[in-house]
């Protein structure tokens, strides 16, 4: 320590220069030694390292910090709608730089690691960077199944509502450089952008029609029926749209679909007092009927404001059916009332195989 005070009272500027970057170095190791169990502490490390790179040019450290901010934005931003998708589907993301203009994606130890070419407007780092893990995130192992049209639009409708919900102020940068650029290529994504938006508004979005078609997907990889894909993602789309829009009084025969491939049913979960007013046994031989009737996964929603009671209430159904099991409890964007916020489930037979 004596050593480093007595350079610094020779030699000034070159003395701090000296310390700065020692101070860099150990809280840089620090840093990320956390970062393994702190994923927003890349956005710390961001907002201590890029002032003082800039200020004395370390163009290594300017790197490192834009892609810290990068990647702990994205990682915080993807993250709040984990909870929402299937198990599996979001794993933290990493940041390769690239020189060329190509822009690729893989994973790694199970991180999604996203290769771009780095900019200096960190805005459209970011809206890339967030479009490229989506990309690669949703339907693992059943996207080149998936017709790209659908699967594209799904990817960009979500990446418009992450980025819409928490970094609104990237909004305008993703919508004219991803989006633009996406529809200008493809115009037939406006066929399906607009209505993934619709559902998306009750919670079906992502609470049914992604994980159905998931689930065909996986079903018809290698079997004839692949082909019919197409007509089986418009139908499920078709299906979902009426029944939101019959809500309360859906007809019958429409809370349920038994298609080709896979058939899956619905169920709304009223609110504490109706349950207890028609008695749970009502719903219980609902599920019953379903299942009887062909029905093989059961998606069921409960409302914004009863959250708890309704994660209780399908614990319950499925314990009172011992031929079904239980998949998933997930969040959701909205409810099946169009309130912010609600509860889904996947409830299926034992025997359904893929889950």
């Amino acid at each position: 320590m004596e050593i480093i005070l007595n350079f610094i009272e020779k030699y000034p500027s070159a003395g701090w220069v000296v310390v700065i970057l020692i101070f860099c170095s150990v809280s840089y190791w620090i840093l990320k030694l956390l970062n393994i169990f702190f994923p927003t502490i890349d956005i710390l490390k961001s907002k201590i390292y890029m002032p003082l790179a800039k200020k004395f040019k370390f163009r290594r450290l300017v790197k490192g910090a834009i892609k810290s901010d990068i990647k702990g934005n994205v990682n915080n931003t993807v993250k709040k709608i984990q909870k929402e998708l299937p198990n599996g589907w979001i794993n933290e993301m990493d940041i390769k730089w690239v020189d060329n203009e190509n822009k690729e994606d893989f994973i790694k130890d199970k991180r999604i690691v996203i290769r771009i070419r780095p900019l200096e407007d960190q805005a459209l780092n970011f809206v890339t960077a967030t479009y490229y893990f989506f990309k690669k995130a949703l339907f693992p192992g059943t996207k080149r199944v998936i017709p790209e049209i659908p699967r594209e639009t799904a990817v960009l409708k979500l990446c418009h509502r992450v980025i819409k919900e928490n970094k609104k102020e990237y909004l305008k940068d993703f919508e004219d450089n991803i989006l633009e650029d996406a529809i200008q290529e493809k115009d037939k994504i406006l066929n399906y952008f607009d209505r993934y938006e619709n559902i998306d508004k009750f919670g079906f979005f992502t609470g049914a029609f992604i994980r159905e078609i998931h689930k065909i997907a996986y079903e018809i990889r290698h079997i004839p029926l692949r082909k019919i894909m197409p007509q089986e993602i418009s139908e499920i789309l078709e299906h979902i749209e009426y029944f939101i829009k019959e809500i309360p009084s859906v007809p019958e025969k429409y809370w349920k679909r038994l298609g080709p491939v896979t058939s899956y049913g619905f169920m709304l979960i009223g609110s504490r007092q109706k349950i207890k007013h028609q008695g749970a046994e009502v719903y219980i031989k609902r599920v019953k009927k379903d299942f009887n009737s062909g029905v093989k996964r059961l998606y069921l929603f409960g409302n914004a404001s009863e959250k708890k009671f309704a994660k209780s209430f399908i614990n319950g159904i499925c314990k009172s059916i011992p031929e079904s099991e239980l998949i998933e409890i997930f969040e959701l964007s909205y409810d099946y009332r169009g309130k912010r916020g609600g509860i889904g489930a996947l409830l299926c037979l034992k025997n359904d195989g893929f889950k």
